[in-house]
């Protein structure tokens, strides 16, 4: 005889963004840590609306009214989505606010979806065109102040049409255009430039997609490169990519106090999980929406400043 299934929440994901907003949590790692769940994948693939076994229901439940709610299994599964809200002791405004934010990034979502199933998953086409790179940085000679890097990138087929090519307009370091390659492997981007001086090693940039239209794209992850001689140290950065397609001529460098500085800072600010490691998740619908905000208004300031 089969086993049986588990049984289906009722409006899982809307709960469980609900539950992430009442204990503040905006990781995977902090969803792991409460419920002493191993892969992030898990985590991951119930908030997309993955099956949730029984025992994690009843360990989700038993964290639930240790931290103050009044809940059980079956209201977990069945309630509507404001009776929910009531047994997490959340007030109607901030169920509402965070529910309609939801709504308006599943709305972003389907557009990418959309886009997907025209072109495929991440498809070649959809990356190619010109970028704003965004990294946080030192203010050239002055160690003691902080900047954001502006450079201008972009993503071309090479001339047999097979592979995607990354430029680099002006390398800060080198002063020259430089290039590499682009893949896709496992719905991520795997970007380097390869140098012609054999003592630099590649720059490397890992990406995830946050939005991914043909007038729209955002991506968002790691760049890993070694500092120019003596220093020659390894590091690595939160980097922000986002389309730009009009030529615009760009200062190098935002600086603390700018608007441009302020609007972006907070998405590539570097700081270490509770893990001990440098990470860089998919956003939350919450900060996923403010940066989509924040890049819209980072191209209208970019058209107005000069160099």
């Amino acid at each position: 005889m089969s086993r049986p299934k588990a049984r289906e929440i009722h409006e899982q994901e809307q709960k469980l963004l609900l539950i992430a907003e009442k204990f503040g949590w905006r990781s995977n790692s902090q969803w792991q840590n409460a419920l002493n769940i191993q892969n992030s994948s898990t985590i991951t693939s119930w908030k997309s609306g993955g099956g949730i076994d029984d025992k994690n229901k009843d360990e989700l439940v038993a964290y639930l009214n240790k931290r103050g709610c009044v809940i059980t299994l079956l209201e977990l599964i069945s309630d509507d989505i404001m009776e929910f809200a009531v047994k997490l002791k959340m007030s109607r405004e901030e169920a509402s606010r965070a529910l309609k934010l939801f709504s308006a990034n599943q709305k972003i979502s389907k557009k990418s979806e959309d886009a997907r199933e025209q072109n495929g998953d991440i498809s070649e086409n959809r990356l190619i065109g010109k970028y704003i790179g965004i990294y946080y940085c030192h203010a050239g000679a002055d160690l003691l102040r902080s900047a954001l890097a502006v450079e201008k990138f972009e993503i071309y087929s090479d001339e047999l049409n097979s592979n995607l090519i990354l430029r680099q307009a002006n390398n800060y370091v080198t002063g020259k255009t430089e290039t590499g390659s682009v893949a896709v492997k496992d719905g991520r981007i795997l970007a380097q430039l390869e140098y012609d001086d054999p003592s630099f090693p590649n720059s490397i940039y890992y990406l995830m997609e946050i939005i991914l239209l043909k007038e729209n794209k955002i991506l968002y992850g790691l760049y890993t490169d070694v500092t120019d001689k003596p220093v020659r140290e390894i590091f690595s950065t939160k980097f922000l990519l986002f389309s730009l397609d009009k030529e615009l001529p760009l200062s190098e460098r935002s600086y603390e106090g700018d608007y441009l500085y302020d609007l972006l800072l907070p998405f590539v600010k570097n700081d270490v999980t509770q893990r001990a490691r440098f990470v860089v998740e998919p956003p939350t619908y919450e900060l996923r929406g403010a940066m989509i905000n924040a890049v819209r208004k980072a191209r209208e300031t970019l058209e107005q400043m000069e160099p």
